[in-house]
């Protein structure tokens, strides 16, 4: 667990379990969908995360994190957009008009 001692481990682990009871069922299922579902995915294509050992610069890291948001943002707007023809399926505002 790279330079997280067993004592800072099972504090956090602790810390991680009062606050995860008191969340509703949507908060814990968010969590889960949210974070676990990466960190999953992640250990199973790279191993646990150990940030002692990661072979990846912070300048990769970065690269990646800016993909990563441009990704999002480009499946928000296609959202939007399908959100908008649903709300409104006779106006599309992001087509351009033709006289």
């Amino acid at each position: 667990m790279s330079t997280t001692s067993h004592s800072q481990a099972k504090g956090i682990l602790h810390r991680l379990i009062i606050e995860m009871s008191e969340m509703s069922d949507d908060e814990l299922g968010v969590l889960d969908q949210f974070i676990g579902k990466y960190m999953r995915e992640g250990r199973r294509e790279y191993g646990a995360l150990n940030l002692d050992t990661d072979p990846r610069s912070l300048f990769h890291i970065i690269l990646e994190a800016a993909d990563e948001g441009l990704d999002r943002e480009f499946y928000l707007a296609v959202a939007r957009m399908k959100m908008q023809r649903f709300i409104n399926p006779t106006k599309h505002p992001e087509q351009p008009e033709t006289d």
